[in-house]
């Protein structure tokens, strides 16, 4: 999906756009939170003949509007986030923790999610965090597990290097039995092909 939106470093498509080059527009539906003004205008403009609405503003507060909440047609869900980076909870202020994600933001999600997890549809939370180091990456694992053992989620975690000292790692929790270990055999298998003979 990422080579068929010859995504880059520059132009990095959202997890819609995957989506609809996967299965079509006509399978995209749902709610895309932009705080960036202009951002959200070129995002809205992209998606105006489909069924997803862009929101201006923080996921935070749609979240405890309930405009987050499962739709009532019960079809197949993908809950993204897109954080910059994990903080750990001595790191956090609260004036200013934004763009990223700390252990407060997943107990915010767990009321929302524990709606998604009780539909019968199947489907999956992916949450990545950016450039961790060794602490960060364990800190946000053991939150991420915990959150799953509260509402009965199967997880699993996927990492890619950053850099010498760092990894990007992405958690998939869903309550569809076996869903995350096929994520984590199709990356295992993505990645082998994407290594150099």
């Amino acid at each position: 999906a990422y080579a068929r939106t010859r995504a880059s470093l520059e132009a990095y498509p959202n997890t819609a756009e995957l989506v609809v080059v996967l299965r079509g527009e006509d399978h995209v539906s749902g709610i895309l939170c932009e705080k960036d003004e202009i951002h959200a205008s070129v995002l809205a403009n992209r998606w105006a003949t489909t069924d997803l609405t862009v929101r201006l503003g923080n996921w935070r507060t749609a979240l405890a509007d309930g405009r987050l909440d499962p739709p009532e047609v019960d079809r197949p869900w993908m809950f993204c986030m897109d954080p910059y980076t994990w903080l750990r909870d001595h790191e956090v202020n609260r004036a200013s923790r934004g763009p990223n994600l700390c252990r407060a933001d997943l107990e915010l999600l767990r009321s929302t999610l524990g709606k998604y997890a009780q539909r019968p549809a199947p489907g999956a939370l992916s949450v990545p965090v950016y450039g961790v180091d060794a602490e960060h990456a364990g800190d946000f694992r053991r939150a991420t597990i915990q959150l799953a053992d509260r509402l009965g989620l199967e997880r699993t975690f996927l990492g890619l290097p950053a850099s010498a000292d760092t990894r990007h790692v992405m958690a998939v929790l869903s309550p569809t039995a076996g869903l995350p270990a096929e994520v984590a055999e199709a990356w295992a298998a993505f990645r082998a092909e994407d290594r150099p003979a």
